[in-house]
């Protein structure tokens, strides 16, 4: 896994989010990438990479967020 590779040295995110697909699919079937491939999913990636990027916005240019996240990082890099 590579984030997790990543994240041994740096703050990492591996963020996931729910599409709706029919009963039985599963990431990397037939039926997931037709559920991928579908309006209401596509629209579900804009809010969450809008999302992601604003986060990252806010970690990058406000200095008590990214504070916060080192020091979180750095609490529970202790326990790995």
């Amino acid at each position: 896994m590579i984030i997790g590779n990543v994240s041994h040295a740096v703050p990492a995110l591996h963020a996931i989010f729910g599409i709706p697909t029919e009963a039985g699919a599963y990431p990397h079937n037939a039926a997931f990438a037709a559920a991928a491939g579908t309006d209401i999913a596509h629209e579900k990636a804009i809010v969450v990479g809008k999302s992601l990027a604003l986060v990252g916005f806010d970690v990058l240019t406000q200095g008590k967020v990214y504070e916060a996240v080192k020091a979180d990082w750095t609490r529970e890099k202790a326990t790995f």
